[in-house]
């Protein structure tokens, strides 16, 4: 059989190479004696193929139909298996049915299961509401400001989903207060509460600034963040701050000399010191950013301070008279150079006034190196904290200043030059720096202005004086030619 295979492997790729070019078309047409051989050889050569595959058939045969004898009797059993499995599916039909069932009752299960968790939640947070609103009911009655502060900050937190709910009618104690105010529902309990502490917490404050309690100042500080009244809280302790640089400011014994300087000097020191001493109680109770409104406030009452210092410093060093002499100082000196060098001239400023110029150029001096380093000194303070409320707008529109707040701070001298509605802008900064938070036009930055415009006309004229009475000093009589005319360059 190998070698009846292989032979018959051997006439089949002869087989194909010859009929590759043979068709039966050209066969039967062919009239060529060469061409009939060639396609009856190739004819023989078919012949012999399809003789081995007969034979290999033939042979085959009894396998074959050994094979269809094994398929009939696994049909047999195909047939006795699958009558046995039809009441197995019933079974597994109906198992698959109770398996459903019990899903459905086991989530059935789960969501009962939820729903009592979250009806056990509810009672305990309700009960607990309860107690604390007796507790805050009893606290306002025994006047315990701190407690009842505390509990009003939990409910802020953590309890506003407890206020919502529907049983939380369940929650209101019986109380008498409570009753006689009319009140049913918690929230309005713990709104009248508030309300109530908030009046309580300012009338403490204005008690202890008035008699100088700084111990129930800071307490009552520390109160206003928990009873949701931050701002009032900031601007509160910002007044009491602005009124202690007063006292802290004040120049004790006999000044002589750039007196006006030495006010402004302690004047910004006093409140770099207050800046300083207080900053990590604003930050500790009120959170990181918030003193940027103090400091806001601090600079207000700074400039509003340092313009009073610089209008007493106008007044008592005759600045406008020594505008006005200079003036005079130099429509004569105009005058002069008209006339003939033998007129005696007549000088609008003395001596002894022009000492007193000199000792004010020197105080302005003074003045305006102090400003810049109070300037710088705000500046160092306020933009770490202004950067950390950059992440939070919100947070940054309720620590600034309203335009409204800023314009009552200005005094009514300097409103004509500081209008803080017509330049606030939230969304550009405005009236404010965008990197420091200060605020970037106060009522000092006119008066800066002035002082500087001041400084530069004293300055003309001390310059333009030293230099002349410089020439002065040379013998003017001996030399000749004063009244020779100069008719060309050469001459």
């Amino acid at each position: 059989m190998p070698a009846e295979s292989l032979a018959a492997s051997a006439i089949g790729d002869d087989l194909a190479e010859e009929l590759s070019w043979l068709k039966l078309d050209e066969v039967t047409q062919a009239v060529d004696l060469a061409e009939i051989e060639h396609a009856y050889q190739a004819l023989e050569l078919e012949e012999a193929r399809v003789e081995v595959e007969i034979s290999e058939c033939i042979e085959g045969s009894a396998k074959v139909e050994a094979h269809l004898a094994q398929l009939f009797a696994l049909q047999e059993n195909v047939a006795a298996m699958a009558t046995q499995l039809v009441p197995m599916q019933s079974v597994i039909d109906a198992t698959a049915a109770n398996a459903g069932a019990i899903s459905g009752s086991v989530r059935f299960l789960d969501q009962e299961r939820l729903k009592l968790e979250r009806a056990l939640e509810t009672v305990k947070e309700t009960s607990l509401l309860k107690t604390r609103l007796a507790e805050l009911l009893t606290a306002m009655d025994a006047r315990d400001i701190d407690a009842a502060a505390t509990l009003v900050h939990e409910y802020a937190t953590t309890g506003s989903e407890t206020l919502d709910s529907p049983f939380v009618c369940f929650a209101a104690p019986a109380h008498a207060s409570n009753a006689a105010a009319g009140l049913e529902s918690p929230r309005e309990t713990i709104a009248a509460a508030t309300k109530e502490l908030v009046e309580r917490v300012s009338y403490m404050f204005d008690a202890a600034v008035e008699s100088n309690n700084t111990r129930e100042i800071g307490r009552c500080f520390r109160l206003f963040p928990l009873l949701g009244e931050e701002q009032r809280g900031l601007d509160r302790y910002s007044e009491f701050l602005c009124s202690a640089i007063a006292d802290k400011s004040r120049l004790t014994g006999e000044v002589r000399g750039s007196v006006y300087a030495l006010r402004i000097t302690r004047l910004f020191e006093a409140i770099a010191a207050v800046i300083d001493n207080h900053f990590s109680l604003v930050e500790q109770h009120y959170g990181a950013g918030r003193m940027v409104r103090v400091i806001q406030r601090l600079q207000m009452e700074g400039a509003r301070r340092a313009c009073m210092v610089l209008d007493f410093f106008e007044e008592e060093r005759h600045i406008k008279r020594r505008l006005s002499q200079i003036q005079l100082a130099d429509a004569s000196a105009i005058k002069a150079r008209a006339q003939p060098r033998s007129v005696e001239r007549e000088d609008a400023i003395s001596d002894a006034d022009f000492k007193d110029i000199t000792s004010i150029l020197v105080e302005i001096v003074l003045i305006e190196r102090q400003i810049a380093t109070f300037g710088r000194f705000l500046e160092s303070r306020a933009a770490p904290e202004a950067r950390s409320l950059l992440e939070d707008p919100e947070a940054r529109d309720r620590v600034f200043l309203a335009p409204e707040a800023l314009a009552k701070l200005v005094p009514i001298s300097s409103q004509s030059t500081f209008d803080a509605n017509a330049s606030y802008n939230r969304s550009s900064g405005g009236v404010f720096d965008e990197n420091t938070g200060l605020i970037a036009h106060t009522p000092l930055s006119a008066r800066l202005e002035w002082l500087t415009d001041t400084y530069v006309t004293l300055e003309t004229f001390f310059v333009s004086r030293s230099v002349a009475k410089a020439m002065a000093l040379d013998d003017a009589d001996s030399l000749t030619g004063w009244n020779d005319v100069i008719s060309s360059d050469a001459d």
